[in-house]
Protein backbone atom coordinates (compact mmCIF):
# COMPACT_ATOMS: atom_id res chain seq x y z
CA UNK A 1 0.00 0.00 0.00
CA UNK A 2 1.27 3.47 -0.92
CA UNK A 3 1.77 6.01 1.84
CA UNK A 4 2.23 9.73 2.12
CA UNK A 5 3.83 11.51 -0.79
CA UNK A 6 3.61 8.57 -3.25
CA UNK A 7 -0.13 8.23 -2.59
CA UNK A 8 -0.72 11.96 -3.15
CA UNK A 9 1.33 11.90 -6.38
CA UNK A 10 -0.64 8.93 -7.74
CA UNK A 11 -3.92 10.61 -6.78
CA UNK A 12 -2.83 13.80 -8.56
CA UNK A 13 -1.84 11.88 -11.71
CA UNK A 14 -5.14 9.96 -11.67
CA UNK A 15 -7.11 13.22 -11.20
CA UNK A 16 -5.33 14.92 -14.11
CA UNK A 17 -5.92 11.92 -16.39
CA UNK A 18 -9.61 11.81 -15.44
CA UNK A 19 -9.96 15.54 -16.16
CA UNK A 20 -8.25 15.19 -19.56
CA UNK A 21 -10.58 12.31 -20.49
CA UNK A 22 -13.68 14.26 -19.46
CA UNK A 23 -12.62 17.34 -21.40
CA UNK A 24 -11.79 15.33 -24.50
CA UNK A 25 -15.24 13.68 -24.60
CA UNK A 26 -16.91 15.85 -27.20
CA UNK A 27 -20.29 15.39 -28.79
CA UNK A 28 -20.38 15.14 -32.57
CA UNK A 29 -22.91 14.77 -35.35
CA UNK A 30 -22.41 13.72 -39.00
CA UNK A 31 -21.39 16.66 -41.16
CA UNK A 32 -22.38 17.44 -44.73
CA UNK A 33 -19.64 17.51 -47.34
CA UNK A 34 -17.48 20.61 -47.71
CA UNK A 35 -19.00 21.68 -51.05
CA UNK A 36 -22.51 21.70 -49.53
CA UNK A 37 -21.24 23.62 -46.51
CA UNK A 38 -19.65 26.28 -48.71
CA UNK A 39 -22.72 26.52 -50.97
CA UNK A 40 -25.24 27.16 -48.18
CA UNK A 41 -22.95 29.81 -46.70
CA UNK A 42 -23.59 31.94 -49.80
CA UNK A 43 -27.01 32.76 -48.26
CA UNK A 44 -28.82 32.48 -51.61
CA UNK A 45 -32.58 32.14 -51.18
CA UNK A 46 -34.65 29.96 -53.55
CA UNK A 47 -37.35 31.77 -55.55
CA UNK A 48 -40.50 32.28 -53.47
CA UNK A 49 -38.90 30.83 -50.31
CA UNK A 50 -37.05 31.97 -47.21
CA UNK A 51 -33.96 30.41 -45.64
CA UNK A 52 -34.11 29.39 -42.00
CA UNK A 53 -30.69 28.72 -40.49
CA UNK A 54 -30.66 26.90 -37.13
CA UNK A 55 -27.23 27.04 -35.49
CA UNK A 56 -25.91 25.66 -32.20
CA UNK A 57 -23.68 28.43 -30.83
CA UNK A 58 -22.08 26.94 -27.75
CA UNK A 59 -22.77 27.78 -24.14
CA UNK A 60 -22.28 25.93 -20.86
CA UNK A 61 -21.34 22.31 -21.50
CA UNK A 62 -21.91 22.67 -25.24
CA UNK A 63 -18.98 20.46 -26.17
CA UNK A 64 -20.86 17.46 -24.79
CA UNK A 65 -24.42 18.51 -25.71
CA UNK A 66 -26.44 17.27 -28.67
CA UNK A 67 -29.80 18.92 -29.33
CA UNK A 68 -32.62 17.66 -31.53
CA UNK A 69 -34.12 20.20 -33.95
CA UNK A 70 -37.75 20.23 -35.07
CA UNK A 71 -39.03 22.81 -37.57
CA UNK A 72 -42.79 23.10 -38.04
CA UNK A 73 -43.27 19.67 -36.48
CA UNK A 74 -40.73 17.98 -38.78
CA UNK A 75 -37.60 16.47 -37.21
CA UNK A 76 -34.44 17.77 -38.89
CA UNK A 77 -31.82 15.84 -36.93
CA UNK A 78 -29.23 16.63 -34.28
CA UNK A 79 -26.92 19.58 -33.75
CA UNK A 80 -23.73 19.64 -31.70
CA UNK A 81 -21.45 22.54 -30.77
CA UNK A 82 -21.03 24.96 -33.70
CA UNK A 83 -23.04 23.04 -36.28
CA UNK A 84 -26.13 24.20 -38.21
CA UNK A 85 -28.99 23.27 -40.50
CA UNK A 86 -30.46 25.19 -43.40
CA UNK A 87 -34.21 24.70 -43.80
CA UNK A 88 -35.83 26.41 -46.83
CA UNK A 89 -39.37 27.45 -45.82
CA UNK A 90 -42.41 29.04 -47.40
CA UNK A 91 -43.21 32.61 -46.37
CA UNK A 92 -45.29 32.77 -43.19
CA UNK A 93 -45.14 31.71 -39.56
CA UNK A 94 -42.79 28.94 -38.44
CA UNK A 95 -41.74 27.26 -35.20
CA UNK A 96 -38.27 26.03 -34.36
CA UNK A 97 -37.97 23.67 -31.40
CA UNK A 98 -34.77 22.61 -29.70
CA UNK A 99 -34.95 19.48 -27.55
CA UNK A 100 -32.51 18.25 -24.91
CA UNK A 101 -32.88 15.37 -22.44
CA UNK A 102 -34.00 17.91 -19.82
CA UNK A 103 -36.17 20.43 -21.68
CA UNK A 104 -37.44 21.85 -24.94
CA UNK A 105 -37.89 25.43 -26.11
CA UNK A 106 -39.56 27.02 -29.12
CA UNK A 107 -38.89 30.16 -31.15
CA UNK A 108 -41.49 31.55 -33.53
CA UNK A 109 -40.35 33.13 -36.79
CA UNK A 110 -42.34 35.03 -39.40
CA UNK A 111 -40.50 34.64 -42.70
CA UNK A 112 -40.85 36.75 -45.83
CA UNK A 113 -39.92 35.49 -49.29
CA UNK A 114 -36.30 36.19 -50.14
CA UNK A 115 -35.19 36.53 -46.51
CA UNK A 116 -32.57 34.75 -44.45
CA UNK A 117 -33.58 34.05 -40.84
CA UNK A 118 -31.42 32.77 -38.01
CA UNK A 119 -32.25 30.85 -34.85
CA UNK A 120 -29.64 29.90 -32.29
CA UNK A 121 -29.58 27.01 -29.88
CA UNK A 122 -27.36 27.47 -26.84
CA UNK A 123 -26.47 25.10 -24.04
CA UNK A 124 -27.09 26.11 -20.43
CA UNK A 125 -26.60 24.36 -17.14
CA UNK A 126 -29.06 21.61 -16.35
CA UNK A 127 -29.56 19.06 -13.61
CA UNK A 128 -27.83 16.10 -15.30
CA UNK A 129 -27.54 17.27 -18.92
CA UNK A 130 -27.23 20.57 -20.73
CA UNK A 131 -30.53 22.36 -21.24
CA UNK A 132 -31.32 24.06 -24.54
CA UNK A 133 -32.22 27.71 -25.08
CA UNK A 134 -33.74 28.78 -28.40
CA UNK A 135 -33.87 32.36 -29.72
CA UNK A 136 -33.98 34.29 -32.98
CA UNK A 137 -30.76 36.07 -33.97
CA UNK A 138 -30.41 39.27 -35.97
CA UNK A 139 -29.08 38.93 -39.51
CA UNK A 140 -25.50 40.08 -38.95
CA UNK A 141 -24.87 37.93 -35.87
CA UNK A 142 -26.67 35.03 -37.52
CA UNK A 143 -24.46 35.16 -40.60
CA UNK A 144 -21.34 35.31 -38.40
CA UNK A 145 -22.49 32.25 -36.43
CA UNK A 146 -23.26 30.26 -39.59
CA UNK A 147 -19.91 31.16 -41.15
CA UNK A 148 -18.15 29.94 -38.00
CA UNK A 149 -20.16 26.69 -37.82
CA UNK A 150 -20.23 23.56 -39.99
CA UNK A 151 -23.26 22.24 -41.87
CA UNK A 152 -24.68 19.16 -40.16
CA UNK A 153 -26.14 16.33 -42.17
CA UNK A 154 -29.90 16.10 -41.77
CA UNK A 155 -31.21 12.84 -40.39
CA UNK A 156 -34.47 12.93 -42.34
Amino acid sequence: MLKGKACRENLLIFSILALVLMLSACASVPLADRAQDEHVKLFQVPEGKANLYVVETGGYGSSTAIFQVIVDGQAQGSLADWTFFLVPVDPGDHTVMGVSPENSEVAKITAKAGGNYFVRLTARIGWMYSRVSVAEMDGEKGREAVLKAKLAQKAF
